[in-house]
């Protein structure tokens, strides 16, 4: 069976507005690692949640920007592992929103609903 990935004008819109606080620089660890837990609450009402517990992650934020690029949904949720596993570490954290990792995991389900262009739309 098919998974909808459809999103409503609302959920379209919350997600747009965590990004733009993700894109905003934090101005500590703690403060960065509050607007983690904030945004995997946001994320997990578009379908886009962990589906398993790793003990450690050592991809570097190149590596998951990579990774999300061109991922389904089943693949979100594959980083979205890693990116629980990094949210325990609050500087780690900060690293990846600062890179610009968990921005990119909502442009990609922005994409995958139709929302935004994707990068197979763009492809020369």
């Amino acid at each position: 069976m098919p998974v909808d990935l459809k999103l409503s004008n609302v959920e379209v819109e919350s997600l747009r507005q965590m990004r733009t606080r993700l894109n905003k620089t934090a101005v500590s660890d703690a403060a960065s690692a509050t607007l983690g837990r904030a945004f995997f609450q946001v994320i997990a009402r578009s379908d886009v949640a962990p589906n398993a517990v790793l003990e450690k992650s050592a991809d570097s934020a190149a590596q998951l920007i990579a990774a999300i690029r061109l991922a389904d949904l089943a693949g979100l949720c594959g980083v979205m592992n890693v990116l629980q596993v990094r949210l325990a570490n609050p500087a780690g954290w900060r690293a990846l929103q600062t890179a610009g990792v968990p921005q990119a995991v909502i442009s990609r389900r922005l994409q995958l609903a139709g929302r935004e262009p994707s990068p197979e739309d763009t492809a020369v």
